[in-house]
């Protein structure tokens, strides 16, 4: 007996699908969207830093143009750099392998930041940008800083963004053992039907105002996720078309740190100015321009600077020569980091390694520290970032 398959329904993209597929189905388009949205957001901050880098070859440009255009560049990398560290970290949580580390966090200095980071862009639009921190609230508190302050990023460059006149707001408050922190706008509001989207995975709230602004979607999932890991939650507290929003991120369990009364801070190992002076550093990196950045960054910083190209350079200065630390780039010619790492290591060699590479997934950490690196930096560097793995590697940090 044939089968009728004009009976069988149909995905928009045009493969059949059973009956039992129909969510299977629905996901992967969701997923097709998706991925034509992270296309055009990837391109769009790429064609600034191109176009503009392009730009700067030309003759005569003056120096006010040139600080403007290198501004756009730095700009649209960080955008671009956002973007990809969001997609690792939601594909990490999906993976459980997202580990958070908890530590003393000052819930009130972490506000500051993130309303000094957004306040030009509330500025430029005329809004009132506004924060508030009860005094109830302990000095420290023991959470994640980096992962609450990219939740409250995110909550906020949102608000900020839908917001086109009145107020964006930030409060955090003590409800007897619970820290709320509510981001709240006078924006443009979400339907009641559209509202269970917004934390779905490769979902976006779609709206001409979502498609003019730009964005993926997965900011509010991967902000929901996060909380989730911190014991916490956060939920759309409420939200009214053309009045505005309010979202509440929520951690049970607050009581001060256990190291609240510690006051005595650690002398820091050198000048303020020259974190890491004093410090030899091995570079082993086979891109020119990557070799002349690190160069800047670490000599800026006080170190002394010396650079392979390859593996097999590291593991002969690494025998000749006495070092602090290697920084060894992972993909190499000749010979790749890790072999090389492995081959310091067996000479019996404890030189602090730090592998530098594109690489950031899980499993490309674990092969690392498998191969004898102390540390995992990936690319592109943040200058902080990497000096500050070098002084924790040095147990200065």
């Amino acid at each position: 007996m044939s089968s009728d398959k004009s009976s069988q329904p149909q995905s928009s993209l045009g493969y059949d699908l059973k009956a039992g597929d129909l969510e299977t189905g629905a996901a992967q388009i969701a997923k097709a969207a998706f991925l034509a949205n992270m296309s055009h957001e990837m391109r769009t901050p790429l064609t600034v830093i191109l176009g503009f880098a392009d730009i700067l070859k030309r003759p005569a440009i003056s120096d006010a143009l040139r600080n403007d255009y290198l501004g756009r560049i730095e700009r649209s990398g960080n955008q671009l750099l956002r973007l990809i560290e969001d997609l690792l970290d939601l594909a990490n949580i999906e993976a459980g392998s997202l580990n958070l580390k908890v530590g003393d966090v000052d819930v009130r200095a972490t506000v500051a930041t993130v309303m000094k980071k957004y306040r030009s862009a509330a500025e430029s639009k005329n809004l009132v940008f506004e924060s508030y921190v009860d005094d109830s609230i302990p000095q420290l508190i023991q959470s994640n800083d980096l992962r609450l302050q990219q939740i409250l990023e995110n909550l906020i460059s949102n608000a900020i963004k839908f917001t086109d006149a009145g107020t964006v707001q930030l409060h955090a408050r003590r409800s007897g053992d619970q820290l709320s922190l509510e981001v709240l706008d006078t924006g443009i509001g979400i339907d009641d039907d559209k509202q269970d989207d917004l934390f779905q995975p490769f979902s976006q709230v779609e709206t001409a105002r979502s498609r003019s602004m730009g964005g993926t979607g997965i900011g509010l999932v991967l902000s929901k996720r996060i909380a989730e890991l911190l014991g916490g939650d956060l939920t759309l507290k409420a939200s009214r078309k053309e009045v505005g929003s309010t979202f509440i991120v929520s951690f049970p369990g607050l009581g001060e740190s256990s190291m609240a009364s510690d006051k005595t801070a650690k002398a820091a190992p050198t000048s303020k100015d020259l974190p890491l002076g004093g410090v030899k550093l091995l570079v082993a990196e086979d891109v020119l321009d990557n070799q002349d950045l690190f160069r800047i960054v670490l000599e800026s910083a006080g170190a002394e600077v010396h650079i392979v190209e390859n593996g097999a350079e590291a593991v002969a200065r690494v025998a000749s020569d006495v070092f602090d630390v290697v920084l060894m780039d992972v993909q190499m010619p000749v010979m790749d980091g890790l072999t090389a790492t492995r081959k310091i290591r067996e000479t019996g060699s404890k030189i602090p390694v730090i592998a530098l590479t594109a690489h950031a997934m899980p499993e490309e950490v674990a092969k690392s520290k498998a191969a004898g690196c102390n540390d995992h930096v990936s690319k592109p560097i943040k200058a902080n970032g990497l000096i500050q793995s070098i002084l924790q590697v040095l147990n200065r940090g």
